[in-house]
């Protein structure tokens, strides 16, 4: 097996050497053009390495020479268990930490997280693959099995996001999906261990079949529900009292008709609902299906003042869910709804700027209910951040090293519209990070803010040891409209101030709004 053995172990020493070539702004169009098909052929490779040594002694039929031979069934396992960790871990270990090294991180910072993401991605990748090629005998029946579990799997997701919507999965596209997917992949080795004890031991096919059937059907269906996912991720707060002070109340005296444009969902094609249900998101699909059933009925959207107190100074608040109740004046449910993530529309002001919580209605539940009293019940699931520590570095032609961040650089593009700050860390980089453009003169353009919290208490990529994240910051309108304090001229002579936040309390707060009429909070564009 030797050949397939070097095609694997060439696939990721390429990989290696396109993630280096990469550099931090994709300058080589060869990597950039060759990293995702090689990424492709890797996974690839690792399913047809594993497949071959497991057919080299089927466990399903009645001609093994194994059996003959024999063979203790234990060392059988264990040796071919050896043989994936020499053949695809070792190797993996070796560029991973020549890749780190090779963007400026010592060995000592690399060892740790390098040997994690292997055991990682042994536990969750290989040991369950080993199991699904257990159950089989020959490459018909792999890619035959294969095609009728992706089928099964796509099937049941679109079933279930259509007939639940974002309850179906209440964790995605927040920071607790972690949760989840710990879960997930514990249930599944779990799964593989046993598979692996009943074919090697018991050559039990029929019925390990019927338990990959069973894993897939519960994997689609089976999600962990938010108040369970984030009563968990609570008990982890790393300061549980600190947004004791933080509140959220309706603010009566704002000014009634908000004309902020609300939030709405992306529009989705065709197209992309296909690419995604291919890729095991459901959630585009059924939303496409949701938006040509409600074609001639497009939502209505809403604008509620919401005034935010105390939040501790050099602290962010982000919010994970939303979960909206329309209530009658007789306390009767019309309509309730949750969303996580970038939808949850709670739109949080800074400075003199007021809050608000964006929503949408039916359109048919909103002309029933528009002119009768209607109070809304409003449960935020929020994270409190705070501020860790305060980097500058040279806007232009930065190069900064820090314990939070990583190695970072900086450029301006091409066409001077905004600098590109790029960053690698070994592990995970922040869950928030702001960054400010400053002058010497001390003028300083507005912030940019990227927070995209992943709450995990630790560091799983499969496809390299090293995360890479970045943002753009604005120094010119190309069209106009805005004008930013900092001239161009100055922009050599400027520098980056990024200030870093770390997750510090997870918490609910509850809002509940007066008896008020709809139509008078229908946002206007």
């Amino acid at each position: 097996m030797w050949p397939l053995v070097c095609l694997v172990t060439v696939f990721q020493v390429l990989l290696g050497w396109l993630a280096f070539k990469w550099g931090y702004f994709g300058d080589d169009l060869a990597a950039r053009t060759l990293y995702p098909a090689l990424t492709f052929a890797w996974y690839v490779g690792i399913v047809a390495l594993v497949v071959a040594v497991v057919h080299q002694d089927p466990i399903p039929g009645i001609s093994q020479d194994w059996l003959i031979r024999p063979v203790a069934r234990r060392d059988l396992l264990f040796a071919k268990l050896l043989f994936v960790v020499a053949t695809i871990s070792g190797p993996m270990l070796v560029v991973d930490l020549l890749n780190a090294q090779g963007a400026g991180f010592t060995l000592s910072q690399a060892l740790g997280p390098a040997a994690f993401k292997e055991i990682y991605v042994l536990l969750t990748l290989v040991v369950p693959l080993l199991a699904l090629a257990s159950v089989t005998e020959n490459w018909p029946q792999v890619v035959i099995g294969a095609a009728v579990l992706m089928v099964l799997f796509a099937l049941l997701l679109l079933a279930a996001s259509f007939m639940l919507g974002p309850d179906r999965c209440p964790t995605c596209g927040t920071g607790l999906r972690w949760i989840q997917s710990l879960i997930q992949h514990a249930a599944v080795l779990l799964g593989a261990i046993l598979i692996l004890r009943l074919q090697y031991f018991q050559r039990r096919t029929a019925a390990s079949r019927w338990l990959i059937a069973a894993g897939v059907i519960l994997f689609a269906c089976v999600q962990l529900p938010w108040n369970l996912a984030f009563a968990i991720q609570e008990r982890l707060s790393a300061a549980p009292a600190d947004a004791a002070g933080v509140a959220l109340e309706f603010d009566a005296a704002a000014a009634q008709a908000v004309t902020a444009p609300s939030q709405t969902a992306p529009d989705v094609g065709a197209a992309r609902a296909a690419r995604e249900l291919l890729s095991g998101n459901a959630s585009a699909a059924s939303a496409y299906l949701r938006q040509r059933a409600h074609a001639n009925a497009p939502p209505v959207a809403l604008e509620l003042p919401v005034r935010v107190t105390g939040v501790p100074g050099a602290a962010l608040l982000n919010v994970d869910r939303v979960a909206v109740r329309l209530l009658a004046a007789d306390g009767r449910l019309l309509y309730h709804f949750a969303n996580g993530g970038e939808l949850a529309g709670l739109h949080i002001g800074d400075g003199a700027a007021a809050s608000r919580q964006s929503l949408e209605l039916p359109a048919a539940l909103y002309r029933d209910w528009a002119e009768q009293p209607v109070r809304f019940e409003i449960t935020y699931s929020l994270a409190l951040l705070r501020a860790t520590a305060t980097y500058a570095m040279p806007a232009t032609t930065g190069d900064l090293r820090a314990p939070e961040l990583g190695r970072c650089q900086s450029q301006l593009k091409t066409d001077a519209s905004e600098i590109n700050l790029r960053c690698r860390q070994v592990g995970l980089g922040p869950p928030c990070y702001t960054v400010t453009l400053e002058s010497p003169s001390g003028q300083h353009d507005p912030q940019s803010r990227d927070c995209t919290p992943d709450y995990r208490p630790f560091s799983a990529l499969w496809s390299a040891p090293l995360s890479f994240f970045g943002i753009d910051v604005p120094v010119r309108d190309t069209t106009g409209l805005v004008q930013y304090p900092i001239a161009r001229a100055e922009l050599p002579e400027s520098r980056l101030v990024m200030t870093t936040y770390s997750v510090r309390d997870h918490f609910t707060r509850t809002l509940v709004t007066p008896a008020l009429q709809l139509a008078q909070w229908q946002a206007r564009p």
